[in-house]
């Protein structure tokens, strides 16, 4: 993970120019204060929304771990953890609230 600010950094604007022309790249400020806030809260009703409307819902895990080495042979660790959540509306599976 990169901190926001790298949307500011000289080597992302130039790739976003190549990349992306007419994209506009916004300030971390921006971001952080309103991108990322903005998107949870619809996520949130969004997935509210689907929650109040099943009739039953089935949650799965799954937890793993990734070794990975970095610069100068260090080791990182990752875990990563998935939870999906699956609805059921009249005894028929609808689909899932965050597919991935």
């Amino acid at each position: 993970m990169r901190p926001y600010s790298v949307v500011e950094k000289d080597g992302f604007r130039g790739l976003m120019k190549v990349a992306e022309p007419h994209h506009i790249v916004v300030s971390h400020k921006r971001v952080s204060e309103e991108v990322i806030p903005n998107t949870y809260k619809s996520v949130k009703q969004n997935v509210k929304s689907k929650l109040q409307s099943a009739e039953r819902v089935g949650i799965t895990s799954n937890r793993w771990t990734s070794v990975a080495t970095a610069r100068k042979c260090q080791v990182l660790f990752i875990l990563t953890i998935k939870i999906k959540v699956h609805l059921y509306l009249t005894n028929i599976f609808k689909g899932e609230i965050l597919p991935g």
